[in-house]
């Protein structure tokens, strides 16, 4: 846009002053006047028709636009007698003035159509070193005498064939920057998109954004896995889009706004967006982790206060009328130490037992936030002891793995229902528990016993001969198993087995095992008071 407009007053300035060269030119020697009314014709036309379409050209009108820059083209066409007209004909200095104007005028067109046509602009180039020849011969000859005129013209040729393809080359990367931007350098323009932009939402944009204005594409957009992240417009878009997958399986891509003018991507671009596409990718991803990141943090903020919701509640439902009511009676017994000191045994006796059903709160508010066992003995300790409560042999791993704080007390409670859901499915009969490590590093659980007809509620007469059972309806144990094994990862199975075993198996990943325990973490997850493995 403002370099459109920039070749708009340029072009203005010169259709205006090109008029008076035209009405300078003096008859030739035979009188004639053609050429000079001629060119006064043509030079007053472009002028007035350029002023008029110079509203509407400024307002971004692409006809007027194109219009204007042929015209500018066309007005090299009044400075063409200044170079073949004879001597006495020509003012003095009118060949330099006409290679200058002729040089004014390309570049007038150029920045007029740098938005809107490639192939006409690098035409121009060509008319820029035809110019530039004729610019030289005129001003070296200005400078020699006339008898070395024919020198300096065949030397002035000789130095433009020899620096006509430097100059192109040069006129092409000028007008490619203008046109394409960072194009050339794909690697460069991905480097400044990675290093300006963090991986924020906002950010995303931004570096998208830079991108279409560093490739000067009037519209990009960011496809990753198949959704569109950051869009953006900029400028007149020529209609057209393209979609330049960076992926085989087109999970990550491109969407671009052809320029005016264009009908296909060309493959410089397709290259370049291939490697920018990089940077942008990861960009989004680290924007995706922050977000997730910052939902995790949430979640966590929010589980906390739940937590201590639940803490605060117990506490204040369960301790606080026992604490309370028991001082309130060690007021009165002190209160009646003197008056009637056969009733104070009464009140004591009253405060005694309140202490102890509030100590026994504490006690399970206690094992609710950390099983007392699993403190005192360790994970497979406590394990240890609560298969002999019910009668289950254990087999664990020798030595025992350590794991984490987490880990502890999830198998801790896993273990814990699945021995009750045994003994409930099969109460009396031989329970069989086990923990192994499995080549990759994680915990196996598997706990099992026969089913025998009490599962069903019925007698034996209700019972299947093969001695199996129908899946039974699954209960808050079992959900609960189900929903520990998840939160750490991994996955349980609960039920028959098809064989006349009730069994629970447990999957847990390698997470839970610490793998650099602490001393005091050995100690809470080792097999303190523990018996020795029974296979």
């Amino acid at each position: 846009m403002i370099a459109r407009r920039v070749g708009l007053v340029l072009a203005t300035i010169l259709s205006v002053l090109g008029t008076a060269p035209a009405l300078d030119i003096a008859p030739d020697s035979s009188g004639s006047i053609v050429l000079p009314i001629a060119a006064a014709i043509l030079s007053i036309g472009i002028a007035v028709t350029t002023l008029v379409l110079l509203i509407p050209a400024w307002r971004g009108r692409s006809r007027a636009c194109l219009t204007i820059a042929v015209l500018q083209l066309v007005g090299i066409l009044t400075a063409i007698p200044a170079f073949f007209a004879p001597a006495e004909v020509v003012p003095a200095g009118a060949v330099v003035f006409a290679a200058l104007g002729s040089l004014l005028n390309v570049t007038a067109f150029a920045l007029i159509l740098v938005d809107q046509s490639t192939a006409l602009v690098y035409s121009a180039a060509i008319i820029i070193v035809v110019a530039i020849y004729a610019g030289a011969v005129a001003v070296v000859s200005l400078l020699v005498p006339p008898s070395v005129e024919r020198t300096v013209q065949t030397v002035a040729a000789i130095g433009i064939a020899l620096l006509f393809q430097p100059v192109v080359g040069l006129l092409r990367r000028t007008v490619g920057r203008t046109l394409y931007g960072g194009r050339d350098d794909p690697a460069g323009t991905a480097r400044r998109v990675r290093q300006r932009h963090d991986g924020s939402e906002a950010g995303v944009a931004a570096a998208v954004a830079e991108t279409a204005a560093l490739l000067r594409l009037p519209g990009l957009t960011l496809i990753v896995d198949n959704k569109p992240v950051a869009t953006v417009r900029r400028g007149q878009a020529g209609g057209r889009e393209v979609e330049v997958p960076v992926t085989p399986d087109g999970s990550l891509a491109l969407r671009v706004a052809l320029r005016p003018g264009e009908k296909a991507l060309h493959a410089d671009d397709r290259a370049a967006l291939e490697l920018v596409a990089l940077p942008l990718a990861l960009l989004s991803r680290q924007a995706d982790l922050s977000e997730q990141l910052r939902d995790a943090r949430a979640a966590t903020v929010e589980s906390r206060e739940r937590e201590r919701v639940a803490l605060h509640r117990d506490l204040h439902d369960g301790l606080g009328p026992l604490l309370t009511g028991a001082a309130f009676r060690a007021d009165a017994a002190r209160n009646l130490l003197r008056s009637h000191p056969d009733e104070v045994d009464a009140q004591l006796e009253v405060v005694q037992a309140d202490l102890r059903t509030a100590l026994e709160e504490v006690r399970r508010v206690v094992d609710g936030l950390r099983p007392i066992e699993l403190q005192e003995r360790g994970l497979w300790g406590a394990l240890a002891r609560r298969a002999d409560r019910v009668g289950a042999d254990l087999d664990v791993p020798d030595p025992p793995p350590v794991l984490t704080a987490a880990g502890q007390v999830a198998v801790y409670r896993i273990v814990s229902e699945a021995l009750t859901n045994a003994d409930h499915h099969g109460p009396g009969s031989p329970v069989q528990a086990g923990a192994t490590l499995t080549p990759d590093g994680a915990l196996h659980i598997v706990v099992q016993n026969p089913i025998t007809e009490d599962t069903h509620g019925g007698d034996k007469a209700s019972a299947p001969d093969d001695g199996r059972s129908a899946p039974a309806r699954p209960g808050i144990g079992a959900a609960s198993i189900h929903a520990r094994a998840e939160e750490l990862g991994g996955s349980a199975t609960i039920g028959p087995d098809g064989q006349g075993l009730w069994r629970v198996s447990v999957h847990l990943p390698p997470s839970i095992i610490d793998t650099e325990p602490s001393p005091s973490s050995r100690d809470r997850g080792g097999m303190k008071g523990a018996r020795p493995n029974q296979t």
